[in-house]
């Protein structure tokens, strides 16, 4: 019963007591009989109370009689049973829509800052996924592509400060080959679209301020003997690769495919070095590693051959130990590897959008 109602019972009750009409004992609510009973006593008194005391009771008693402000429960069992009454399966389904994309987004709020094995990861992901599901061109797509290998860097970076050389080469690996994608699918409207130039180069100039934080961060931890091991994982973020000249959009899909074929030569030699073992059955079984050519092979060790692709960069060279877990390190080099070929087939994708015939891109609103 709403606050209102109870108030209104207790009015008319007490009218009717007061009157005659009605007795005290045949009102069955205990509080609202008590209730008028206190009234009855202070209208007796009613003419040795002055004004102020008497409207600070009647305003005690209007509130003992008020309902108490529902709880979290309550109002989560108030929403679904919104949700369970008869109505159209539209309009459930769009209430549904609307809660679970509050959920999701809050969450995803709140997960901003989490690393891989924090319980908040997945919603991270999951909004990531989200909207790029939800982008329409490919100049967003290309936009969202960048916020997340943006968001992947800075993993690296803070997986890679707290020595956790692991996490970071999956980390890095998924900044490159993000990059890669956001770089194909520039391309591929670059030459429709003249207005695709100005984001070119601000992705451009993102990547150059980007690599310079984290060379500085690559430094700082190749001085500290605690996290020595993982500065040479986020040097591989300084790779660069010869100047291309097909367009500034595939110059920036050849910088992907070096970071990612760097970083799995690096993330390759430590897995060798964790199992010895592996260096003899890679090399029976190798496949091309996305450097230069598709032809080029790893050696024993894994380390990558040289080409005329790429370019010497200064790295930060660490005097390697061999990893305590050998099954992160296998997977952490499988991921390097699964990265290094997706940005080297998103490179190939580049060029061939480029070099594609144009066709009129359709007129912005």
């Amino acid at each position: 019963m709403s606050g209102r109602g109870r108030r209104t019972d207790f009015t008319e009750n007490l009218e009717a007591v007061a009157r005659g009409v009605r007795r005290l004992e045949e009102i069955r609510d205990p509080i609202l009989r008590e209730a008028v009973a206190v009234a009855l006593r202070l209208r007796e008194r009613e003419f040795r109370v002055d004004p102020v005391s008497r409207i600070r009771m009647r305003n005690t008693v209007l509130a003992a009689l008020a309902p108490a402000r529902p709880t979290a429960a309550e109002r989560a069992y108030g929403i679904f049973a919104i949700i369970g009454m008869p109505a159209p399966m539209l309009v459930r389904a769009l209430v549904i829509v609307v809660l679970i994309a509050g959920l999701l987004g809050g969450a995803t709020v709140a997960s901003a800052d989490s690393l891989p094995d924090e319980p908040l990861y997945a919603f991270k992901l999951a909004g990531e996924q989200l909207r790029l599901a939800i982008a329409v061109s490919a100049e967003d797509r290309a936009c969202v592509e960048m916020s997340i290998a943006e968001h992947r860097l800075d993993e690296a970076e803070r997986l890679a400060s707290s020595g956790r050389e692991d996490d970071a080469i999956i980390a890095t690996a998924d900044y490159g080959s993000s990059l890669a994608d956001a770089a194909a699918d520039l391309a591929s409207v670059e030459t429709s679209d003249p207005g695709t130039a100005a984001l070119v180069s601000q992705l451009q100039t993102s990547i150059t301020l980007s690599q310079q934080r984290v060379a500085d961060t690559a430094t700082r931890l190749a001085a500290d003997p605690r996290t020595a091991s993982t500065a040479e994982v986020l040097a591989t973020v300084s790779a660069t690769a010869a100047p291309s000249t097909v367009s500034p959009a595939t110059r920036i899909a050849d910088q992907a495919v070096a970071i990612t074929a760097k970083l799995w030569s690096v993330a390759d030699d430590r897995a060798n070095l964790a199992d010895p073992e592996r260096t003899d059955a890679d090399t029976a079984t190798s496949s091309p590693r996305p450097i230069g050519s598709a032809s080029a092979r790893p050696s024993a060790r894994g380390s990558a051959p040289a080409t005329d692709r790429t370019t010497a960069t200064p790295t930060v060279r660490t005097a390697q130990t061999a990893p305590a877990n050998v099954s992160a390190a296998r997977q952490s080099a499988e991921r390097a590897k699964e990265a290094a070929q997706r940005a080297l087939r998103a490179a190939e994708k580049a060029k061939r959008a480029t070099f594609r015939t144009p066709s009129p891109s359709p007129t912005r609103r």
